[in-house]
């Protein structure tokens, strides 16, 4: 009886004709999911263009709220279900079992079945491979939970961004915690990895704080977060010319709060990432875009020159978290900054498509320019380089250092080999494919920007 009662329970949900989904313009905090609750809703065949009617209660299943920091709207959607009621229910009818009228047989006897054939051992997995992996385009965010198994999964994070905007994210970082930001050269979004990603600051919140008379449009110019922290960031935002047009801000996903105006303007992008005493800072400044690096405290309020550095347009640096140096990548010239960026050790390669190295600063992968481009790596902090073969264009690539000699490398399409992911556990001596089925979500010109993981 209570098996029939049951069923006849789960055939009445089952079978409800609709759901309803509830749009509130404002956050009403009496409406839960903890404590169980239901609404009283009614519909009138003058609400709705198929006539449907409804009064009853309704049971919510789903609650979401959303912040808009543009408007400072917060809106509240609810999925609710109709009450339902049990449907009728019965034993049924149980058939005879009158033996006297079957007839008689004898069951014959069969062969044993042939042994199974083995089956192949499965191919060794990489043992230290991040699982998350977060993946920036020049088509858009992609990630994959799957990146330790032999053909990862990847799945576009693009929902959240408007179609001007996923051609052109440039910034990409994440926390241990699992939140990202990413930026395009106008909107800076955030979002949780695995799902995508929601506006921070845009042309509302940036143009009232950055004049742009004499000049053109500002640019956003650098972005990092704080690795360790559940929701900290630093973005770099200005308008180039005149001087003292290059904000500092700090915040998070409530949204950004303008520091202080740096001493010297940024020309161009730069590259900002999280220091052991500050975040440090390398970019272009004046007409003849001047490198410089210079040491911002975390909290965005204290801004220290530090030097001038080799290299015009565009300085970017790599850092593998806190570590104690950053690798600058340029156009003519590049060093190994140490000492929390007062040590500048010049290379002999000049590395100005991208560049990863271990905790200890003595291995390191790099992509060079030239023709198709080189692939290189060193194992004595970048004194010395020799060159190595990853079978691909180095051009329009990236690179991660996992800490040890675990790399990841995601390497663009060229005349005669495909756009691929590879992951190396002894610093490109061999490396696993980690493609999957990337190629089924990008184009052939597909360009690579940057790599963030999570274990």
């Amino acid at each position: 009886a209570q098996a029939n009662q049951l069923a006849g329970l789960l055939m009445g949900r089952e079978n409800r004709l609709f759901d309803f989904s509830i749009n509130l313009t404002s956050h009403n905090r009496l409406i839960t999911l903890a404590p169980r609750q239901y609404l009283g809703l009614t519909i009138t065949d003058e609400n709705t263009p198929e006539k449907i009617e409804y009064d009853g209660r309704v049971l919510p299943r789903e609650v979401s709220i959303s912040h808009n920091p543009e408007t400072g709207a917060i809106t509240m959607q609810i999925r609710a279900e109709p009450e339902t009621f049990a449907q009728l229910n019965t034993n049924g009818d149980i058939p005879r079992n009158d033996e006297s009228e079957l007839p008689s047989f004898e069951i014959p006897s069969f062969p044993p079945p042939p042994l199974p054939l083995p089956l192949p051992l499965p191919l060794p997995l990489p043992t230290d491979a991040p699982r998350y992996v977060l993946l920036l385009t020049s088509e858009g965010l992609f990630y994959t939970e799957t990146f330790n198994e032999i053909s990862p999964f990847w799945m576009p994070l693009n929902d959240g961004f408007a179609e001007d905007d996923i051609n052109n994210l440039i910034y990409l970082d994440l926390n241990q915690n699992g939140n990202y930001y990413v930026a395009t050269y106008k909107r800076v979004f955030y979002g949780k990895i695995g799902f995508p990603a929601l506006p921070l600051a845009g042309e509302t919140y940036f143009e009232p704080l950055i004049p742009i008379y004499l000049i053109g449009e500002y640019t956003v110019k650098g972005l990092a977060c704080n690795p360790y922290a559940n929701d900290e960031i630093m973005v770099i935002a200005g308008a180039g010319y005149p001087t003292n047009l290059t904000k500092v801000f700090t915040g998070g996903s409530g949204g950004l709060n303008v520091k202080k105006t740096l001493a010297y303007s940024a020309n161009n992008t730069g590259g900002v990432s999280y220091g052991r005493i500050g975040y440090l800072y390398t970019y272009p400044v004046g007409v003849f875009y001047t490198g410089k690096i210079i040491r911002l405290s975390y909290d965005g309020m204290t801004e220290e020159y530090i030097s001038d550095l080799p290299g015009t347009w565009v300085i970017q640096h790599v850092h593998f978290f806190d570590a104690d140096r950053i690798v600058t990548i340029n156009d003519s010239g590049t060093v190994i900054v140490t000492d929390d960026g007062e040590t500048q050790t010049p290379t002999p390669e000049r590395i100005d498509i991208a560049c990863a190295y271990d905790e200890t600063g003595m291995n390191l992968l790099a992509a060079i320019s030239h023709s198709y481009g080189y692939a290189k790596r060193s194992t004595d902090g970048g004194a010395t380089w020799e060159t190595i073969d990853i079978d691909g264009e180095t051009h329009g690539s990236t690179l991660h250092a996992e800490g040890g000699l675990r790399f990841i490398w995601a390497i663009k399409q060229n005349w005669s080999v495909p756009a691929r992911v590879i992951y190396t556990e002894d610093l490109g001596d061999t490396y696993v494919d980690k493609t999957g089925n990337l190629l089924d979500l990008v184009s052939t010109t597909v360009v690579f920007r940057a790599i963030r993981t999570l274990p």
